[in-house]
């Protein structure tokens, strides 16, 4: 016997809060805290990530030039396109230089190699979380700065600040050091 047409509606709008609860503990969760560019951020000392000036390869070149292209797009849980998350983000930057990257932080957070602060170099993605759950994403690209999509600010580059850095995990490389 078919569902009549008010109870089939009844029905999808009680799976909308479900899709959003599965995405909310897969996806990005704003955890971690960011700081704008008028806050003092955390000394380079500090969070000892690597200082000495080098030269940038034409893939991190790349992706500094396709993560700034999307500075000022809205935040989204769950988007991809006019709207984005964290990992949405990475994922399309990643994409439009050629790196198939999966959809989630968590996913992201288990490819490429895992390096030490001291070897974080441009391109190169940092995650966030709390009790070493993966909750948020952001590519680093010198200076002391990440840009990465806030859940209040859309895309956004960032000094990293101890705020930051008391959610921060780990860091990976998923382009070959060139």
């Amino acid at each position: 016997m078919p569902i009549p047409f008010s109870m089939a509606i009844k029905y999808e709008v009680k799976k909308v809060p479900i899709v959003i609860a599965i995405i909310t503990i897969v996806g990005c969760a704003p955890i971690a805290h960011f700081t704008s560019k008028e806050q003092q951020d955390i000394s380079v000392k500090e969070t000892k990530f690597a200082t000495k000036a080098e030269k940038i390869d034409p893939v991190r070149q790349k992706i500094i030039e396709e993560a700034n292209k999307w500075l000022g797009t809205p935040y989204c849980l769950g988007g991809t396109t006019n709207c984005v998350d964290c990992s949405g983000l990475i994922q399309n930057v990643y994409r439009n230089i050629g790196i198939i990257l999966p959809r989630t932080a968590a996913e992201q957070s288990q490819k490429g190699a895992q390096i030490d602060k001291q070897e974080i170099s441009i391109g190169d993605l940092l995650f966030f979380g709390n009790r070493k759950r993966v909750t948020h994403v952001a590519i680093y690209v010198g200076n002391n700065e990440v840009i990465h999509a806030s859940s209040t600010r859309g895309v956004v580059r960032d000094k990293l600040d101890s705020n930051l850095m008391s959610n921060f995990l780990f860091a990976k490389r998923v382009i070959e050091n060139n």
